[in-house]
Protein backbone atom coordinates (compact mmCIF):
# COMPACT_ATOMS: atom_id res chain seq x y z
CA UNK A 1 0.00 0.00 0.00
CA UNK A 2 1.26 3.56 -0.99
CA UNK A 3 1.71 6.33 1.79
CA UNK A 4 0.07 9.08 2.53
CA UNK A 5 2.14 11.13 0.30
CA UNK A 6 1.58 8.99 -2.30
CA UNK A 7 -1.66 9.44 -2.61
CA UNK A 8 -2.78 12.62 -1.80
CA UNK A 9 -1.77 15.91 -2.54
CA UNK A 10 -0.80 17.30 0.56
CA UNK A 11 -0.10 21.60 0.87
CA UNK A 12 3.65 22.75 -0.07
CA UNK A 13 5.37 26.08 -0.02
CA UNK A 14 2.37 27.44 2.22
CA UNK A 15 3.20 30.84 3.90
CA UNK A 16 4.56 30.45 8.01
CA UNK A 17 0.68 29.66 9.94
CA UNK A 18 0.20 31.84 12.66
CA UNK A 19 -1.00 29.03 15.41
CA UNK A 20 -0.99 31.67 17.97
CA UNK A 21 -4.15 32.68 16.31
CA UNK A 22 -6.02 29.54 16.09
CA UNK A 23 -8.98 29.86 17.98
CA UNK A 24 -9.40 25.60 18.33
CA UNK A 25 -6.19 24.16 18.56
CA UNK A 26 -5.32 21.99 21.28
CA UNK A 27 -9.36 22.61 22.53
CA UNK A 28 -10.38 19.34 23.33
CA UNK A 29 -8.27 17.51 25.75
CA UNK A 30 -10.59 14.69 27.33
CA UNK A 31 -10.13 11.05 26.59
CA UNK A 32 -12.47 10.67 23.74
CA UNK A 33 -13.10 13.45 21.16
CA UNK A 34 -16.97 13.56 19.96
CA UNK A 35 -17.49 14.50 16.41
CA UNK A 36 -21.10 14.84 15.06
CA UNK A 37 -21.30 14.17 11.43
CA UNK A 38 -24.31 15.93 9.65
CA UNK A 39 -26.11 16.58 6.38
CA UNK A 40 -29.43 17.96 4.98
CA UNK A 41 -32.11 15.61 3.91
CA UNK A 42 -35.10 17.53 2.04
CA UNK A 43 -35.98 14.42 -0.28
CA UNK A 44 -36.04 12.18 2.83
CA UNK A 45 -33.16 9.89 2.18
CA UNK A 46 -31.28 8.95 5.50
CA UNK A 47 -27.50 7.94 3.75
CA UNK A 48 -24.27 9.97 2.71
CA UNK A 49 -21.69 7.53 1.59
CA UNK A 50 -18.86 10.48 1.87
CA UNK A 51 -19.73 10.52 5.66
CA UNK A 52 -19.85 6.90 5.79
CA UNK A 53 -15.99 6.77 4.25
CA UNK A 54 -15.04 9.41 7.18
CA UNK A 55 -16.26 7.59 9.35
CA UNK A 56 -14.91 4.46 8.90
CA UNK A 57 -11.50 5.81 8.34
CA UNK A 58 -11.65 7.53 12.15
CA UNK A 59 -12.85 4.26 13.36
CA UNK A 60 -9.83 2.36 12.24
CA UNK A 61 -7.23 5.12 12.73
CA UNK A 62 -8.48 7.14 15.83
CA UNK A 63 -10.19 4.73 18.05
CA UNK A 64 -10.06 7.63 20.78
CA UNK A 65 -12.94 9.43 18.50
CA UNK A 66 -16.79 9.16 19.10
CA UNK A 67 -18.41 9.42 15.77
CA UNK A 68 -22.00 10.49 15.86
CA UNK A 69 -24.88 11.04 12.97
CA UNK A 70 -27.05 14.12 13.32
CA UNK A 71 -28.38 14.79 9.85
CA UNK A 72 -31.20 17.09 9.46
CA UNK A 73 -34.28 15.03 8.76
CA UNK A 74 -36.40 17.72 7.62
CA UNK A 75 -39.17 15.90 6.18
CA UNK A 76 -39.68 13.74 9.13
CA UNK A 77 -40.49 16.48 11.27
CA UNK A 78 -40.39 19.63 10.16
CA UNK A 79 -40.71 21.50 13.89
CA UNK A 80 -38.25 18.70 15.56
CA UNK A 81 -35.80 19.33 13.11
CA UNK A 82 -35.84 23.58 13.31
CA UNK A 83 -32.80 25.22 13.37
CA UNK A 84 -33.68 25.64 17.31
CA UNK A 85 -34.24 22.78 18.07
CA UNK A 86 -31.71 20.88 16.20
CA UNK A 87 -28.80 23.08 17.99
CA UNK A 88 -30.53 21.51 21.23
CA UNK A 89 -30.25 18.07 19.95
CA UNK A 90 -26.38 18.73 19.20
CA UNK A 91 -25.74 20.32 22.51
CA UNK A 92 -27.16 17.26 24.45
CA UNK A 93 -24.62 15.36 22.63
CA UNK A 94 -22.16 17.52 23.79
CA UNK A 95 -19.72 17.69 20.47
CA UNK A 96 -16.43 18.40 20.57
CA UNK A 97 -17.18 19.24 16.87
CA UNK A 98 -19.58 18.94 14.43
CA UNK A 99 -19.00 18.47 10.60
CA UNK A 100 -21.51 19.26 7.77
CA UNK A 101 -21.13 17.20 4.28
CA UNK A 102 -23.29 19.97 2.24
CA UNK A 103 -24.57 19.47 -1.54
CA UNK A 104 -24.51 23.09 -3.02
CA UNK A 105 -28.11 23.50 -3.60
CA UNK A 106 -28.57 22.99 0.32
CA UNK A 107 -26.08 25.59 1.49
CA UNK A 108 -28.83 28.26 1.97
CA UNK A 109 -31.48 26.10 4.15
CA UNK A 110 -28.35 24.78 6.32
CA UNK A 111 -27.44 28.85 6.95
CA UNK A 112 -30.06 28.94 9.84
CA UNK A 113 -28.97 26.08 11.48
CA UNK A 114 -25.54 27.53 11.66
CA UNK A 115 -26.34 30.93 13.11
CA UNK A 116 -28.52 28.69 15.59
CA UNK A 117 -25.44 26.93 16.50
CA UNK A 118 -23.19 29.26 17.41
CA UNK A 119 -26.48 30.53 19.53
CA UNK A 120 -26.42 27.39 21.46
CA UNK A 121 -23.01 26.85 21.30
CA UNK A 122 -20.19 29.51 20.79
CA UNK A 123 -17.42 27.04 21.96
CA UNK A 124 -18.38 24.39 19.09
CA UNK A 125 -15.99 24.42 15.96
CA UNK A 126 -18.48 24.30 12.73
CA UNK A 127 -16.64 22.81 9.80
CA UNK A 128 -18.50 22.39 6.47
CA UNK A 129 -17.26 20.10 3.53
CA UNK A 130 -18.68 18.44 0.43
CA UNK A 131 -19.53 20.18 -3.08
CA UNK A 132 -20.41 23.21 -1.12
CA UNK A 133 -16.98 23.74 -0.06
CA UNK A 134 -15.21 22.16 -2.68
CA UNK A 135 -17.23 24.53 -5.41
CA UNK A 136 -17.41 27.58 -3.06
CA UNK A 137 -15.02 28.04 -0.94
CA UNK A 138 -15.19 32.03 -0.45
CA UNK A 139 -19.18 31.55 -0.12
CA UNK A 140 -18.97 29.14 2.21
CA UNK A 141 -15.79 30.15 4.73
CA UNK A 142 -17.29 34.26 4.56
CA UNK A 143 -20.59 32.84 6.35
CA UNK A 144 -19.44 34.27 10.08
CA UNK A 145 -20.76 30.97 12.12
CA UNK A 146 -18.18 29.15 9.63
CA UNK A 147 -14.72 28.11 11.74
CA UNK A 148 -13.41 25.19 8.84
CA UNK A 149 -14.35 24.04 5.49
CA UNK A 150 -12.50 20.77 3.81
CA UNK A 151 -11.78 21.55 0.42
CA UNK A 152 -10.89 18.31 -0.88
CA UNK A 153 -11.80 14.57 -0.47
CA UNK A 154 -12.42 14.27 3.40
CA UNK A 155 -11.02 11.48 5.15
CA UNK A 156 -7.15 12.18 5.60
CA UNK A 157 -8.23 16.14 6.31
CA UNK A 158 -10.36 15.15 9.26
CA UNK A 159 -7.74 12.85 10.76
CA UNK A 160 -5.62 16.36 10.75
CA UNK A 161 -8.61 17.80 12.32
CA UNK A 162 -9.24 15.56 15.25
CA UNK A 163 -5.64 15.41 15.83
CA UNK A 164 -5.33 19.36 15.51
CA UNK A 165 -8.38 19.63 18.17
CA UNK A 166 -6.52 17.18 20.66
CA UNK A 167 -3.59 19.34 20.23
CA UNK A 168 -1.30 17.05 18.98
CA UNK A 169 -0.76 18.15 15.72
CA UNK A 170 0.90 21.36 15.56
CA UNK A 171 0.70 23.33 12.30
CA UNK A 172 -2.29 24.30 9.98
CA UNK A 173 -5.26 21.65 9.51
CA UNK A 174 -3.63 20.14 6.25
CA UNK A 175 -6.62 19.79 3.53
CA UNK A 176 -8.88 22.34 5.34
CA UNK A 177 -9.37 25.96 5.36
CA UNK A 178 -9.24 27.61 8.80
CA UNK A 179 -10.77 30.91 10.12
CA UNK A 180 -8.19 32.43 12.86
CA UNK A 181 -8.99 34.74 15.43
CA UNK A 182 -8.41 37.92 13.43
CA UNK A 183 -10.72 36.25 10.86
CA UNK A 184 -8.07 36.10 8.10
CA UNK A 185 -8.11 32.77 6.53
CA UNK A 186 -5.37 30.10 6.46
CA UNK A 187 -5.11 28.16 3.17
CA UNK A 188 -4.23 24.79 2.31
CA UNK A 189 -4.57 22.67 -1.05
CA UNK A 190 -7.21 20.13 -1.27
CA UNK A 191 -6.70 16.16 -0.79
CA UNK A 192 -6.86 14.15 -3.52
CA UNK A 193 -7.01 10.62 -2.43
CA UNK A 194 -5.94 8.67 -5.13
CA UNK A 195 -5.99 5.14 -4.20
CA UNK A 196 -9.13 3.74 -2.11
CA UNK A 197 -7.61 0.52 -0.97
CA UNK A 198 -5.69 2.87 1.61
CA UNK A 199 -9.44 3.43 2.91
CA UNK A 200 -11.62 1.02 4.95
CA UNK A 201 -15.02 0.33 3.42
CA UNK A 202 -17.70 3.14 4.25
CA UNK A 203 -19.59 3.06 7.65
CA UNK A 204 -23.60 1.86 7.30
CA UNK A 205 -23.29 0.94 11.18
CA UNK A 206 -23.90 4.57 11.80
CA UNK A 207 -26.90 4.27 10.47
CA UNK A 208 -28.79 1.84 11.99
CA UNK A 209 -31.48 2.75 14.55
CA UNK A 210 -31.15 0.62 17.81
CA UNK A 211 -28.95 -2.21 15.57
CA UNK A 212 -31.66 -2.31 12.95
CA UNK A 213 -32.63 -0.20 9.29
CA UNK A 214 -35.92 -0.85 10.12
CA UNK A 215 -36.58 2.51 10.50
CA UNK A 216 -34.12 4.16 7.83
CA UNK A 217 -35.20 5.39 4.73
CA UNK A 218 -31.77 4.18 2.81
CA UNK A 219 -32.98 5.31 -1.02
CA UNK A 220 -34.76 7.51 -3.22
CA UNK A 221 -35.63 5.35 -6.02
CA UNK A 222 -35.29 1.73 -4.88
CA UNK A 223 -38.35 -0.53 -4.35
CA UNK A 224 -40.50 -0.07 -1.29
CA UNK A 225 -40.70 -3.14 0.78
CA UNK A 226 -37.08 -4.60 0.62
CA UNK A 227 -33.85 -3.04 2.57
CA UNK A 228 -31.63 -1.38 -0.66
CA UNK A 229 -27.96 -0.02 0.31
CA UNK A 230 -26.35 2.39 -1.70
CA UNK A 231 -23.14 1.87 -2.40
CA UNK A 232 -19.99 3.29 -4.35
CA UNK A 233 -17.42 0.68 -6.42
CA UNK A 234 -15.20 3.68 -7.26
CA UNK A 235 -14.99 7.71 -7.11
CA UNK A 236 -14.82 10.59 -10.25
CA UNK A 237 -16.36 10.67 -14.02
CA UNK A 238 -14.45 11.47 -17.02
CA UNK A 239 -17.49 13.88 -18.73
CA UNK A 240 -17.27 17.18 -18.10
CA UNK A 241 -21.18 17.90 -18.28
CA UNK A 242 -21.62 22.00 -18.52
CA UNK A 243 -24.25 21.47 -15.34
CA UNK A 244 -21.98 19.11 -13.34
CA UNK A 245 -19.99 19.66 -10.00
CA UNK A 246 -17.62 17.12 -11.46
CA UNK A 247 -16.53 19.43 -14.46
CA UNK A 248 -14.53 22.03 -12.13
CA UNK A 249 -13.16 19.01 -9.82
CA UNK A 250 -12.06 16.97 -12.44
CA UNK A 251 -10.60 20.31 -14.28
CA UNK A 252 -8.63 20.93 -10.66
CA UNK A 253 -7.51 17.89 -10.14
CA UNK A 254 -3.44 17.78 -9.96
CA UNK A 255 -2.96 13.58 -11.39
CA UNK A 256 -5.55 13.11 -13.67
CA UNK A 257 -4.57 9.31 -14.25
CA UNK A 258 -5.56 9.37 -10.31
CA UNK A 259 -8.92 10.88 -10.97
CA UNK A 260 -10.98 7.79 -12.09
CA UNK A 261 -10.91 5.30 -8.77
CA UNK A 262 -12.27 2.23 -8.18
CA UNK A 263 -11.88 -0.22 -5.85
CA UNK A 264 -10.60 -4.05 -6.67
CA UNK A 265 -13.61 -6.01 -8.42
CA UNK A 266 -13.30 -8.93 -5.88
CA UNK A 267 -12.29 -7.10 -2.78
CA UNK A 268 -15.61 -4.80 -3.93
CA UNK A 269 -17.74 -7.56 -3.95
CA UNK A 270 -16.58 -9.37 -0.83
CA UNK A 271 -17.45 -6.41 1.06
CA UNK A 272 -20.93 -5.94 -0.79
CA UNK A 273 -21.24 -10.21 0.70
CA UNK A 274 -20.11 -8.53 4.21
CA UNK A 275 -23.32 -6.18 3.87
CA UNK A 276 -25.57 -8.11 2.57
CA UNK A 277 -25.30 -11.05 4.68
CA UNK A 278 -24.42 -8.73 8.12
CA UNK A 279 -27.45 -6.10 7.35
CA UNK A 280 -29.68 -8.98 5.56
CA UNK A 281 -29.57 -6.60 2.31
CA UNK A 282 -32.21 -7.40 -0.59
CA UNK A 283 -31.32 -4.57 -2.97
CA UNK A 284 -28.03 -2.53 -3.96
CA UNK A 285 -28.19 0.79 -5.59
CA UNK A 286 -24.63 1.83 -6.70
CA UNK A 287 -24.16 5.85 -6.37
CA UNK A 288 -20.86 5.88 -8.50
CA UNK A 289 -21.64 9.21 -10.43
CA UNK A 290 -20.79 7.06 -13.53
CA UNK A 291 -20.79 2.99 -12.79
CA UNK A 292 -19.28 2.84 -16.22
CA UNK A 293 -16.28 4.68 -15.83
CA UNK A 294 -14.32 2.07 -16.40
CA UNK A 295 -16.02 -1.15 -18.66
CA UNK A 296 -13.03 -3.17 -17.97
CA UNK A 297 -14.13 -3.12 -14.07
CA UNK A 298 -17.25 -2.88 -14.85
CA UNK A 299 -17.54 -6.69 -16.71
CA UNK A 300 -14.94 -7.63 -14.22
CA UNK A 301 -17.44 -6.94 -11.28
CA UNK A 302 -20.68 -7.82 -12.84
CA UNK A 303 -19.22 -11.75 -13.41
CA UNK A 304 -18.11 -12.21 -9.74
CA UNK A 305 -21.20 -9.83 -8.15
CA UNK A 306 -23.27 -12.95 -10.23
CA UNK A 307 -21.49 -15.34 -8.74
CA UNK A 308 -21.41 -14.43 -5.26
CA UNK A 309 -24.45 -11.87 -4.58
CA UNK A 310 -27.58 -12.85 -6.43
CA UNK A 311 -29.27 -9.55 -5.24
CA UNK A 312 -31.27 -7.04 -7.81
CA UNK A 313 -29.43 -3.75 -7.96
CA UNK A 314 -29.55 -0.28 -9.78
CA UNK A 315 -26.43 1.50 -11.46
CA UNK A 316 -25.98 5.25 -12.81
CA UNK A 317 -25.30 4.92 -16.48
CA UNK A 318 -24.84 6.63 -19.93
CA UNK A 319 -26.52 5.98 -22.90
CA UNK A 320 -23.44 6.11 -25.30
CA UNK A 321 -22.81 2.31 -23.75
CA UNK A 322 -26.12 1.21 -23.69
CA UNK A 323 -26.29 -1.19 -26.10
CA UNK A 324 -27.56 -4.33 -26.67
CA UNK A 325 -24.63 -6.80 -25.45
CA UNK A 326 -24.02 -4.59 -22.17
CA UNK A 327 -27.68 -4.52 -21.16
CA UNK A 328 -27.78 -8.33 -21.58
CA UNK A 329 -24.69 -8.71 -19.31
CA UNK A 330 -26.11 -6.40 -16.87
CA UNK A 331 -29.23 -7.82 -16.25
CA UNK A 332 -27.74 -11.61 -15.98
CA UNK A 333 -25.88 -9.63 -13.58
CA UNK A 334 -29.26 -8.84 -11.48
CA UNK A 335 -29.46 -4.94 -12.91
CA UNK A 336 -32.73 -3.92 -12.26
CA UNK A 337 -32.87 -0.22 -13.11
CA UNK A 338 -30.26 1.97 -15.28
CA UNK A 339 -30.76 5.30 -14.29
CA UNK A 340 -29.46 7.57 -17.35
CA UNK A 341 -29.75 11.70 -17.88
CA UNK A 342 -31.20 12.78 -20.61
CA UNK A 343 -31.17 16.34 -19.26
CA UNK A 344 -32.81 18.21 -22.24
CA UNK A 345 -35.29 16.37 -25.18
CA UNK A 346 -33.47 19.06 -27.42
CA UNK A 347 -30.47 17.53 -29.25
CA UNK A 348 -29.15 20.58 -30.38
CA UNK A 349 -29.47 22.82 -27.14
CA UNK A 350 -28.27 19.52 -25.12
CA UNK A 351 -25.19 19.44 -27.12
CA UNK A 352 -24.76 23.13 -27.70
CA UNK A 353 -25.34 24.24 -24.08
CA UNK A 354 -25.06 21.22 -21.86
CA UNK A 355 -22.18 18.91 -23.14
CA UNK A 356 -23.95 16.03 -24.15
CA UNK A 357 -23.42 15.38 -27.14
CA UNK A 358 -25.65 12.01 -27.81
CA UNK A 359 -28.48 11.67 -30.15
CA UNK A 360 -32.10 11.47 -29.63
CA UNK A 361 -31.97 7.98 -31.21
CA UNK A 362 -28.96 6.75 -29.47
CA UNK A 363 -31.02 7.56 -26.31
CA UNK A 364 -34.05 5.61 -28.01
CA UNK A 365 -32.28 2.91 -28.61
CA UNK A 366 -30.42 2.94 -25.45
CA UNK A 367 -34.07 2.95 -23.46
CA UNK A 368 -35.13 0.01 -25.86
CA UNK A 369 -31.74 -1.73 -25.19
CA UNK A 370 -32.72 -2.15 -21.71
CA UNK A 371 -36.06 -2.13 -21.89
CA UNK A 372 -35.72 -5.43 -23.64
CA UNK A 373 -33.19 -6.74 -22.02
CA UNK A 374 -35.58 -6.74 -18.81
CA UNK A 375 -34.41 -3.48 -17.62
CA UNK A 376 -36.33 -0.49 -16.20
CA UNK A 377 -35.19 2.42 -17.53
CA UNK A 378 -35.20 6.00 -15.00
CA UNK A 379 -34.09 9.27 -16.88
CA UNK A 380 -32.98 12.31 -15.13
CA UNK A 381 -34.24 15.46 -16.50
CA UNK A 382 -33.33 19.13 -15.92
CA UNK A 383 -35.74 22.11 -16.52
CA UNK A 384 -35.35 25.98 -16.43
CA UNK A 385 -31.94 25.95 -17.76
CA UNK A 386 -30.05 29.46 -19.03
CA UNK A 387 -30.92 30.59 -22.11
CA UNK A 388 -33.56 27.00 -22.95
CA UNK A 389 -37.18 27.96 -24.29
CA UNK A 390 -40.15 27.01 -23.97
CA UNK A 391 -40.02 24.56 -26.84
CA UNK A 392 -36.79 23.08 -25.58
CA UNK A 393 -39.00 22.13 -22.25
CA UNK A 394 -41.60 20.82 -24.33
CA UNK A 395 -39.27 18.40 -26.43
CA UNK A 396 -38.21 17.18 -23.15
CA UNK A 397 -41.16 15.90 -22.28
CA UNK A 398 -42.09 14.95 -26.00
CA UNK A 399 -38.46 12.58 -25.64
CA UNK A 400 -39.65 10.78 -22.13
CA UNK A 401 -43.04 10.47 -23.40
CA UNK A 402 -41.96 8.72 -26.48
CA UNK A 403 -39.40 6.47 -24.39
CA UNK A 404 -42.12 6.18 -21.23
CA UNK A 405 -39.45 5.06 -19.13
CA UNK A 406 -40.74 3.23 -15.83
CA UNK A 407 -39.39 6.36 -13.78
CA UNK A 408 -39.42 10.20 -14.94
CA UNK A 409 -37.53 11.80 -12.85
CA UNK A 410 -37.07 15.79 -13.39
CA UNK A 411 -35.60 18.66 -11.35
CA UNK A 412 -34.86 22.58 -11.34
CA UNK A 413 -31.58 23.70 -12.71
CA UNK A 414 -29.49 24.39 -10.29
CA UNK A 415 -26.36 26.95 -10.93
CA UNK A 416 -23.15 25.21 -9.62
CA UNK A 417 -20.60 27.53 -9.00
CA UNK A 418 -17.19 26.84 -10.97
CA UNK A 419 -19.36 25.46 -13.61
CA UNK A 420 -19.34 26.33 -17.52
CA UNK A 421 -23.16 26.61 -17.37
CA UNK A 422 -23.27 28.77 -13.96
CA UNK A 423 -19.98 30.97 -16.05
CA UNK A 424 -22.60 31.26 -19.13
CA UNK A 425 -25.66 32.04 -16.99
CA UNK A 426 -23.45 34.81 -15.24
CA UNK A 427 -21.68 36.07 -18.66
CA UNK A 428 -25.42 36.28 -19.65
CA UNK A 429 -26.70 38.34 -16.50
CA UNK A 430 -28.83 35.02 -15.50
CA UNK A 431 -28.20 34.87 -12.50
CA UNK A 432 -30.60 35.62 -9.73
CA UNK A 433 -29.62 39.00 -7.12
CA UNK A 434 -31.10 36.67 -4.10
CA UNK A 435 -29.56 33.64 -4.27
CA UNK A 436 -31.39 32.67 -1.07
CA UNK A 437 -34.31 32.53 -3.33
CA UNK A 438 -33.29 29.70 -5.16
CA UNK A 439 -35.44 26.45 -5.49
CA UNK A 440 -33.97 23.09 -5.40
CA UNK A 441 -36.70 19.93 -4.40
CA UNK A 442 -38.19 18.06 -7.39
CA UNK A 443 -41.25 17.76 -8.04
CA UNK A 444 -41.24 14.43 -6.05
CA UNK A 445 -41.66 16.52 -3.55
CA UNK A 446 -42.47 19.82 -3.52
CA UNK A 447 -45.28 21.28 -6.31
CA UNK A 448 -43.60 24.42 -6.76
CA UNK A 449 -42.15 25.37 -10.00
CA UNK A 450 -40.51 29.30 -10.32
CA UNK A 451 -37.50 30.09 -12.09
CA UNK A 452 -33.70 29.83 -10.83
CA UNK A 453 -32.68 31.70 -13.63
CA UNK A 454 -34.13 35.77 -14.45
CA UNK A 455 -36.74 35.53 -16.37
CA UNK A 456 -35.99 35.86 -20.32
CA UNK A 457 -40.11 36.31 -21.89
CA UNK A 458 -38.45 36.01 -24.99
CA UNK A 459 -37.21 32.70 -24.58
CA UNK A 460 -39.32 31.27 -21.53
CA UNK A 461 -42.05 33.24 -19.68
CA UNK A 462 -42.09 32.34 -15.82
CA UNK A 463 -45.98 30.99 -16.61
CA UNK A 464 -45.03 28.82 -19.48
CA UNK A 465 -42.17 27.36 -17.43
CA UNK A 466 -44.90 26.53 -14.29
CA UNK A 467 -47.48 25.07 -17.10
CA UNK A 468 -44.82 22.55 -18.62
CA UNK A 469 -43.87 21.45 -15.68
CA UNK A 470 -47.47 21.11 -14.44
CA UNK A 471 -48.09 19.06 -17.51
CA UNK A 472 -44.39 16.81 -16.73
CA UNK A 473 -45.65 16.42 -13.11
CA UNK A 474 -49.12 15.11 -14.29
CA UNK A 475 -47.13 12.98 -17.04
CA UNK A 476 -45.13 11.64 -13.71
CA UNK A 477 -48.22 10.63 -11.88
CA UNK A 478 -49.52 8.86 -15.25
CA UNK A 479 -46.44 6.99 -15.90
CA UNK A 480 -44.41 6.44 -13.20
CA UNK A 481 -44.39 1.95 -11.95
CA UNK A 482 -40.91 1.49 -10.89
CA UNK A 483 -41.38 -1.55 -8.82
CA UNK A 484 -39.48 -4.77 -8.08
CA UNK A 485 -41.70 -7.98 -8.84
CA UNK A 486 -39.50 -10.98 -7.48
CA UNK A 487 -39.14 -13.59 -9.88
CA UNK A 488 -40.13 -10.84 -12.55
CA UNK A 489 -37.08 -8.92 -13.82
CA UNK A 490 -39.11 -6.67 -15.88
CA UNK A 491 -43.02 -5.08 -15.30
CA UNK A 492 -44.00 -2.82 -18.34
Amino acid sequence: MNSKVDIIAVSNELPPYPQEKSRWFGKCQREKLRVVFSFFSPDGNEVSIPISSMSAYLKRDFPWVEVILEPVLILRDEEYYSPENYAKTIKELDADLIAFSIMSPHWFALEPYFTALKTEMPDLPILVGGYQAMLSQQQTIDNPNVDFICVGDGEYAMGNIVNFLRGSKEGPVDGMWEKLDDETVYQTEPHQIGDLSALPFPDYDIYAKNGSFEDVNTSIFGPTGKLVFPVMTGRGCPYRCTYCCNTPILDGWKTKKTFLRKYDPEEMVNELVKLRDKYNVEYFEFWDELFLSNLKFVRAFLEIYKEKIRLPFSINSRVEVMNEEFCKTAAEAGCHTMWFGLESGDEKFRSEMLGRKMKNQQIIDAAANCKNAGIHRLTFNIVGMPLETADNMRETLKLNRLIAPEYFFFVPYYPLRGTPLYERAEKEGLLLPKKKDLHFLSARNDVRFTLNMKECPELLTAEEYNDICMEMLAFQETNNRLRYVEGDKFVG
